[in-house]
C-alpha cells in the first residue's frame, strides 16, 4: 500500500510491520535516503508505551558505542503529541535475523549469535538490560549483527 503521508521529513510508503505499540514504515526523506519509519500509536505522555517510545530515543541518543546497536537516525518527541503530531524515529532499514540465516550454514548462524552476545554483554557491563531478546529485535545491517528496539530497556539510574 503507497501513500502520500509525510511524517515530519519523510514521505511514508509502505508499511514494513506493527511492532507492539507502534507501525514501522518504509519512508525516504527529501535527498531519497530510505528508513525504517517507527510511529507510535499512544500519544498520550502518562501511558506506559509513550514513556517506553521516550525511553528508547533517550537511550539510543545516550549511546556512546553504538557497536552492535541498529542506529538511531533520527526521532521526534514532541511537546504536545496529537494526531496530526504524532512521536516517531528513524532507523535504517536492516534484515530481521530470521530472513538473515535462513538457509545459511551453521557456522553463520553461530556466528551471529556469538557477535549478538558479544553486544548484549557489553551493554550489560554497562548496567545496560535489554529485557525483550528474541528474533524480532535482532537484525543484519551491512553485514553486521545488531540488536534493536530498545523500548523495555533497563539502564541504571546513575552513571559515573
Amino acid at each position: 500500500m503507497t501513500t502520500a503521508r509525510n511524517i515530519g521529513p519523510w514521505s511514508i510508503h509502505e508499511r514494513l510491520g506493527k511492532v507492539g505499540n507502534a507501525k514501522v514504515w518504509r519512508a525516504t526523506d527529501s535527498g531519497g535516503r530510505e528508513v525504517a519509519l517507527k510511529v507510535i500509536d499512544a500519544i498520550h505522555e502518562q501511558r506506559e508505551q509513550y514513556k517506553r517510545f521516550v525511553r528508547e530515543i533517550g537511550f539510543l541518543r545516550s549511546l556512546e558505542d553504538t557497536t552492535g546497536v541498529l542506529p538511531l537516525i533520527d526521532a521526534h518527541l514532541p511537546d504536545t503529541p496529537t494526531d496530526e503530531d504524532r512521536p516517531w524515529l528513524a532507523m535504517p532499514i536492516a534484515t530481521p535475523i530470521a530472513d538473515a540465516l535462513r538457509d545459511q550454514p551453521l557456522e553463520t548462524v553461530v556466528e551471529a549469535m556469538a557477535t549478538i552476545a558479544e553486544t548484549l554483554t557489553r551493554l550489560h557491563a554497562n548496567g545496560v538490560g535489554h529485557r525483550d531478546i528474541k528474533p524480532g529485535n535482532l537484525y543484519r545491517l551491512d553485514g553486521d549483527w545488531l540488536v534493536g528496539d530498545f523500548g523495555l530497556v533497563a539502564v541504571p539510574t546513575w552513571r559515573s
